[in-house]
């Protein structure tokens, strides 16, 4: 381990950086662009936030969507029930309704003409 750090401080030594070969920038040109970079890296942290809510309304969006399919099917087997239900009603009301013969004018009328045959009849015997 000793001689890994004795060699690597002797590199360290040997391969020194050289001072602004090309470009150099200032001490305020480089806090300008550590400014910078420090506000993208906000803006960034920002824009993984509203990406992360964006995906949970998406989330929410298609359980919406999956619910209202649900709602939208059970409504549609209601309608088709009350549809049957209508249809049986109107064969009950064709069960019960009155036969002709089931008539009271019919009925009292009959029962008017046998009152009078009868006592006719029972008119003419004497």
């Amino acid at each position: 381990m000793k001689i890994f750090l004795s060699i690597l401080l002797i590199f360290s030594f040997c391969f020194m950086q050289e001072p602004c070969v090309g470009e150099c920038f200032s001490n305020e040109e480089v806090q300008n662009i550590e400014l910078h970079i420090t506000t993208l890296e906000q803006k960034d942290s920002l824009s993984v936030l509203e990406i992360t809510n964006l995906k949970d309304q998406i989330k929410l969006f298609e359980a919406k969507s999956l619910n209202d399919s649900l709602w939208l099917n059970l409504q549609t087997q209601k309608i088709d029930l009350l549809d049957r239900r209508i249809v049986l009603y109107n064969d009950l009301i064709k069960e019960i309704e009155p036969k002709w013969y089931e008539n009271k004018w019919l009925w009292f009328g009959l029962g008017i003409f046998v009152t009078t045959t009868a006592v006719d009849l029972a008119g003419q015997i004497n």
